[in-house]
């Protein structure tokens, strides 16, 4: 059974009487009255995924990588960077390093916490610090957090109305940002669907005259698609289109796609998909699509005779510390 608090109390209190008996009378001791928590982790984290009955996957979370904060002010303990969505932290060992030796389990009668303890963080955790001088520090709430939704995915919402004003004359076959390594020059991209089935991007620095074509490989190429539009944001770009121009088979809104080399090469971004309501609105019709991106990375999408838009945010981009 583990250690109880009269079990640490009768230590300390052993401990004071016997340094005490050494002392000449005149010496008086003086035990810290520190209790607090300076440090917390954990070494790795190991959950399986089950993707069909006959494939599963397991991925290794190293706590390096996901460092936790002590808000000392507010006695709250918790990494500022949430876990991957699908983590299971319901059995976690942690690396607790204190004022004492003596971590307690606020909610649990006081009982030590040994690091050979595997506990749930499905609901925060509380913990206090016995100090030398024989008294409780605060109480500590640790919390583990973990992704709820992939931060890869997008949140969609639909709007009643058209497409804000402030949009209206948008280019979404053209886009330009700062290069990382010089940003008084500009990288310009402009996309267009091609007869031979496949998208041309084609690209220049603002110091530059001629226009590039970059996707030659047609292994790397994006299919063309009616009303293609391209975006840059979360230092990729990222395209999508309605049915495809010359594959039949492309109905609309199927995929995302994305590249990370500046336009050279193209994947379907796989974690990233269109509201089902879009999907179904678009479906089987002749209708022009306009897209466009705002200041603030939001993508709208509108359909020529519908009374409404969609708006949709990658949610990578709304995690405030990521």
């Amino acid at each position: 059974m583990r250690n109880r608090l009269p079990g640490i109390v009768v230590g300390i209190a052993i401990l004071t009487a016997l340094a005490t008996s050494c002392m000449k009378n005149d010496v008086v001791v003086s035990y810290s009255p520190d209790a607090s928590i300076q440090e917390i982790g954990f070494d790795t984290i190991i959950t399986t995924h089950v993707l069909s009955s006959t494939v599963t996957t397991r991925d290794t979370i190293f706590g390096t990588d996901y460092p936790f904060v002590i808000d000392q002010n507010n006695a709250t303990i918790y990494n500022l960077d949430s876990l991957p969505m699908g983590t299971s932290v319901s059995s976690v060992r942690i690396n607790v390093y204190a004022d004492t030796e003596y971590v307690t389990y606020a909610e649990r009668q006081d009982s030590l916490w040994l690091n050979t303890d595997y506990i749930d963080f499905t609901t925060p955790l509380k913990l206090r610090v016995y100090s030398y001088a024989g008294a409780f520090g605060r109480t500590y709430t640790v919390s583990m957090n973990v992704h709820k939704v992939h931060p890869d995915s997008m949140t969609w919402s639909c709007v009643e109305g058209g497409m804000p004003e402030t949009l209206l004359g948008y280019d979404s076959q053209y886009v330009a940002y700062q290069l990382k390594t010089n940003p008084s020059i500009t990288r310009e991209i402009t996309i267009s669907p091609l007869s031979t089935g496949y998208t041309s991007v084609m690209s220049k620095l603002s110091n530059e005259s001629e226009w590039t074509t970059l996707t030659t490989d047609m292994t790397l190429a994006m299919p063309a698609l009616h009303d293609v539009s391209i975006f840059h944001f979360n230092d990729a770009l990222y395209a999508f289109g309605g049915a495809g121009v010359i594959n039949t088979s492309l109905t609309g809104f199927e995929h995302f796609y994305v590249s990370n080399d500046n336009g050279i090469s193209w994947q379907v971004a796989k974690h990233m998909a269109f509201p089902q309501s879009l999907v179904e609105a678009y479906a089987g019709k002749d209708m022009r699509i306009t897209a466009a991106k705002d200041d603030d990375d939001n993508i709208w999408i509108a359909l020529d005779g519908v009374d409404k838009v969609w708006r949709g945010k990658l949610n990578k981009l709304n995690f405030a510390n990521r």
